[in-house]
């Protein structure tokens, strides 16, 4: 048994409990003896139960492992220790939450009661607070159902808080759907009438959950697909809904969603091309150039042609010609970086463009996107060095990804006329980069630029 220091007192422990509490979990600390075990239940318990009762985040992290230590040190008794002095405690707490910081603390109850695995405790817990005065302790009861698997202890309480007065209860009932072991005849029936609520939020959590209890209603999702305020909601079921019909049952809805919601819509596409339906991909390819502008989408483009064998569509997709925001050039740009390995040299001419921009942050993602292009095909060098020709700023970008790329002896006059460029800003950008290297004093030997003595004084 690990041996830690006890402090000897109510008020000693509670001014000290978080460094006590700390040393007992990283030693695995067992109260063994009858000593101990009072000590245990006269001193340490009441502080334990405060703190829970004081919403305190620190203890309620460490929920699981306390627990633990509890039932290593008392058995049985610990779990009857636990069940009738701790968790009444929790439950208070739950009471005067906060909706954010409830389902905070209820997580890592839940995880315990898991770990626990023991349905009498839990539905106990569950039957309690399902009829308990407060909200709080309503919502606790749902999101323990899905823990119990015997059915017909639960489906007369669902059934109840899926008509609860309060409309965060009603909507948390809903929510759980997806995973209590309830008849499917029973669920739908609650989703359903839940889609005729008075309240948004309960409807668009019906809305969310339709495809999984009804997933043979193809007009009835479409339906939900195009009803304002629950659309949103119900794209949640799109991918399971094309899974079972095809999107071609779904087309025009989608289409209308990417409208609505484009940047809702990148998940939906990605979630969709994960089916890995061939007959979909040229569907999908329609809706990616709906949602071009969207940065969102430009974002994940790449993520997004994983699913596709032919990535052939996607070159055109990359395309910055008509990108007038930067953001979406940035995007663009960055994810050319990821496309090198698949194009090759078809990505120049964006290279180029990216290198010409007016917008800094775009030149730099330019830099590691020649850095990548001269890697993959070194014949691109050309390319690159031909900005040689242009201004500073291309003159710069040379700067920038020749040391990356490696200046071997055929570019060294190349890396010499940038050493002595007359602007400042690319003489020090290849300084920099090559600092440390027998090249830097082949280079800047001669030169007195303050800035680059300053360098030097560092070699």
């Amino acid at each position: 048994m690990a041996q830690i220091g006890i402090p000897h007192s109510f008020n000693d422990i509670l001014r000290g409990f978080e460094n006590f509490l700390s040393a007992c979990l990283m030693e695995k600390y067992i109260f063994s003896s009858v000593e101990q075990q009072n000590y245990f239940k006269n001193v340490v318990l009441p502080v334990l139960k405060s703190r829970f009762l004081e919403s305190d985040k620190k203890v309620y992290r460490k929920i699981k492992d306390i627990f633990k230590i509890i039932v290593d040190s008392f058995q049985e008794e610990g779990i009857t220790i636990i069940v009738n002095e701790v968790i009444p405690s929790i439950i208070e707490c739950f009471k005067t939450a906060d909706l954010k910081n409830l389902h905070e603390y209820i997580d890592y109850l839940i995880e315990w009661l898991d770990y626990l695995n023991d349905e009498t405790i839990v539905f106990e817990l569950l039957r309690v607070n399902s009829i308990g005065s407060e909200v709080n302790l309503r919502i606790f009861a749902c999101r323990i159902m899905h823990m119990i698997h015997d059915s017909s202890k639960i489906t007369n309480i669902f059934h109840s808080l899926s008509l609860d007065r309060t409309v965060d209860v009603r909507a948390e009932c809903i929510r759980c759907v997806s995973r209590i072991c309830i008849p499917v005849s029973v669920t739908k029936y609650v989703v359903v009438n839940a889609l005729s609520d008075k309240s948004d939020i309960v409807r668009q959590m019906a809305a969310s959950v339709f495809a999984i209890v009804a997933p043979d209603d193809i007009n009835g999702f479409n339906e939900l697909l195009n009803t304002p305020i629950i659309n949103r909601a119900a794209t949640a079921g799109i991918a399971r809904m094309c899974q079972i019909h095809g999107t071609e049952c779904f087309s025009q809805s989608i289409q209308q969603i990417i409208t609505e919601y484009p940047n809702d819509s990148t998940l939906i596409l990605i979630d969709i091309a994960k089916l890995h339906r061939p007959q979909d991909h040229s569907f999908l390819l329609e809706c990616a150039q709906m949602l071009i502008k969207s940065c969102n989408f430009v974002w994940h483009i790449h993520e997004f042609s994983k699913y596709f064998q032919d990535k052939a569509p996607f070159l055109a997709l990359l395309n910055p010609s008509k990108a007038r925001q930067w953001r979406l050039r940035y995007a663009l740009a960055s994810q050319c970086v990821l496309f090198v390995q698949v194009f090759g040299s078809k990505l120049l001419p964006y290279c180029m463009r990216f290198s010409g921009d007016l917008v800094a942050i775009i030149r730099e993602k330019a830099v590691e996107l020649w850095v990548e292009l001269v890697k993959y095909d070194h014949s691109i060098m050309s390319n690159l060095l031909s900005l040689m020709n242009r201004g500073w700023h291309a003159r710069l970008i040379v700067a920038k990804a020749l040391p990356e790329i490696g200046i071997t002896d055929d570019i060294k006059d190349v890396a010499l006329k940038l050493g002595h460029d007359s602007v400042s800003n690319v003489r020090y950008a290849l300084a920099m980069k090559i600092k440390g290297s027998p090249l830097f004093n082949l280079v800047f030997n001669e030169i007195n630029d303050i800035d680059i003595s300053d360098l030097k004084k560092c070699e």
